[in-house]
């Protein structure tokens, strides 16, 4: 027997549903759900689109920085108290 409220797998007998709680004392129906096909082409058809996507930005981001690291551009890390002299000579403390 099935419960009628979530159409887990019930034991004969049983008065509640082990998944949902349903009371499933004196149900005799038993309840077939099955998903309409449309909706499970539509969910994969979604899944590939969000798996194209993924894609197409991972071969963005890995085409762009592959073309940025060819110009040897040095990076470099500034900590939160930097010093720089200008042409006058003043030191100027940030």
């Amino acid at each position: 027997m099935h419960c009628t409220q979530c159409g887990a797998e019930v034991p004969d007998g049983a008065r509640f549903c082990a998944a949902c709680g349903a009371n499933t004392f004196g149900t005799t129906a038993t309840v077939a759900r099955t998903r309409p096909l449309a909706v499970t082409l539509l969910a994969i058809l979604k899944i590939l689109t969000s798996l194209g996507w993924l894609l197409i930005a991972l071969l963005f981001t890995f085409t762009t920085v592959s073309a940025g690291s060819s110009t040897n551009v040095p990076i470099t890390v500034l900590s939160s108290r930097t010093s720089c002299v200008p042409p006058g000579g003043a030191v100027l403390t940030s």
